[in-house]
């Protein structure tokens, strides 16, 4: 595939892949280590638009939970349900529970991405359910299968229940978060053991990147990172208490990530089972505004005085829309300079949509010889914050002077200028005079002359820029409106033409053949297919068309 070379790769950064496999929650997250018939609930999400169909989902319940699981009836203390938006759909048939010691299979299952499969295992029948007598992280490990001919995949993150007497839990209202709002966090703390208090309890929360501490409603100590700690001493049996922390959004938030995660943790002494701890996290949605840039400058080797394109094109890939999204350029001379000619065009654009691009360009005249590039960054604002982007590069331009040209001044013609270096002996003539005595004479230019002959070359002149030898009758092109660009040229002299259609990326979509053409205007058409007749994507293409004296590389825009 052939490159435009005076063009740079336009990239669009993209976010890395996410997992692909459904996720699980479970509940309670603690249990108390004294807790008889406690009741624990797997809810399972597919998570994805891909179909489930005819697959399964698969648990191992950990053995240190006594009984193991069973769907007989005189004893069952395990049960599922399809559910959507909270409302039951549909039982799961004991006759699809498969059950072996610890590991339970439901199958065949079929679920759409709204739905859930909600697991329960406990005191649902007959039976109760006694935790592990040791405290610590007892995982429900779980693994599906969507469909028969699938195989057997973990989760990416598998859902797991505290053993302890000691707890933590954290909330929040918010729903979302953005540059520039604030947050409340709820930091709930207990002891679960009715009969013992717990001592030396500490507690540490961290603030997700991003985030800055406002307030809190106990005094804190604060240590790098975003750390928070308290230190509350005892903890009463059965007693539980409250901490809230007030933090805010910093501009920029969402480059850390979609999910703004707020880590929390406890610890504490057991006058019989020792030391305790327990972990919890709150996850938010992060919204905002991410701008990546690319520059690109053409041509790569103008001489002196020629405009140079500069075209940067602005990618918001975040989340929401950024308003007043507009983009600066300068010249990084390294032996070169240039100085701004017109630009940008356009000023600014007042709205630019998550994914969407804008292209901006700016003419820069050639000054002086030597190379250079382009430094650009771009900017927009995201609510009332400014979100910038990283300053980058453009490819390297070289300018050069152009080769002057020399015109000789006209001679006369042989047949009228003796040769070089040859006298002129004139003839003397005597003309008799009436006053003078009859043998005086006057001669007249008695001596050779020698005439001197001077070459004077002309000024050298810069080589004329070409004229507009290339117009297009539109600046875009409608795919749904069948639209089609007219590129109308003019041949000065009789040579090969050649005709291209190049995107962003350097890439040739489409050439036109290559043509020996007598001087004259001529037009060609092009409706926006690529080489194979299909219809191109939406963005900036760039027609170039090299012929004989010159080359001239116009901008179309595609749209939708």
């Amino acid at each position: 595939m052939k490159k435009l070379t005076v063009l740079a790769v336009f990239l669009l950064m993209a976010g890395a892949v996410l997992g692909q496999t459904g996720s699980a929650d479970i509940s309670p997250t603690a249990i108390s280590l004294a807790a008889y018939h406690p009741l624990i609930n797997i809810d399972y999400k597919p998570g994805t638009a891909t179909a489930f169909t005819s697959g399964s989902v698969e648990i191992d319940i950990p053995p240190a939970f006594i009984p193991a699981p069973t769907t007989y009836s005189a004893g069952s203390n395990l049960s599922a349900v399809v559910m959507a938006a909270g409302v039951t759909q549909s039982v799961i048939a004991a006759s699809n529970i498969y059950i072996n010691g610890y590991a339970v299979t439901i199958t065949p299952l079929t679920l759409s991405p709204d739905q859930e499969l909600v697991i329960t295992y406990g005191s649902t029948g007959g039976g109760g359910l006694y935790p592990p007598s040791a405290p610590g992280i007892y995982y429900f490990n779980m693994s599906e299968k969507r469909s028969l001919v699938s195989s057997f995949t973990a989760l990416d993150q598998q859902p797991y229940v505290y053993v302890t007497y000691v707890t933590i839990n954290k909330s929040s209202q918010a729903l979302s978060v953005k540059a520039g709002d604030t947050v409340t966090y709820y930091i709930n703390f207990g002891n679960l053991d009715t009969g013992n208090n717990l001592s030396q309890l500490s507690i540490w929360d961290t603030l997700p990147p991003g985030m800055t501490l406002l307030s809190s409603n106990l005094a804190a100590s604060v240590t790098g990172n975003n750390v928070l700690s308290w230190g509350t001493g005892t903890v009463l049996a059965s007693a539980s208490s409250n901490i809230t922390v007030v933090a805010q959004a910093n501009p920029g938030i969402i480059n850390f990530g979609v999910n703004c995660v707020n880590y929390a943790s406890v610890s504490a002494i057991h006058p019989v089972k020792g030391a305790l701890s327990m972990d919890t996290k709150k996850a938010i949605p992060v919204t905002g505004v991410i701008l990546n840039t690319v520059i690109s400058a053409f041509p790569s080797s103008p001489v002196t005085n020629q405009n140079i394109t500069v075209v940067m094109g602005i990618t918001n890939a975040g989340n929401v829309a950024a308003s007043m999204v507009s983009g600066t350029t300068q010249v990084i001379s390294l032996g070169g300079s240039a100085a701004v000619y017109a630009g940008p065009t356009p000023n600014y654009i007042s709205s630019l949509g998550a994914g969407g691009t804008a292209m901006f360009t700016w003419i820069y005249r050639a000054t002086n010889a030597g190379t250079i590039n382009f430094s650009g960054s771009s900017a927009g604002l995201e609510n009332s914050s400014v979100v910038a982007s990283a300053p980058v590069f453009s490819n390297n331009v070289l300018i050069i002077d152009p080769t002057p040209t020399y015109t000789s001044t006209s001679f006369p013609t042989a047949t009228t200028v003796p040769p070089t270096n040859t006298p002129i002996v004139p003839t003397n003539t005597f003309t008799p005079q009436s006053t003078a005595p009859a043998n005086t004479a006057t001669a007249v230019n008695t001596q050779p002359i020698t005439p001197v002959y001077t070459v004077t070359p002309a000024t050298p002149t810069p080589e004329p820029a070409l004229p507009d030898k290339v117009r297009t009758d539109r600046n875009y092109i409608n795919l749904s409106s069948g639209d089609r660009v007219e590129i109308k040229y003019t041949v000065e002299t009789y040579g090969k033409t050649y005709i291209r259609i190049y995107n962003l990326l350097g890439e040739e979509v489409r050439g036109f053949d290559e043509s020996m053409m007598q001087a004259g205007t001529y037009s060609a058409y092009w409706d926006g297919t690529n080489a194979n007749g299909s219809k191109v994507g939406k963005g900036i293409y760039f027609i170039d068309v090299t012929q004989p004296g010159g080359r001239t590389i116009k901008k179309i825009v595609v749209i939708k």
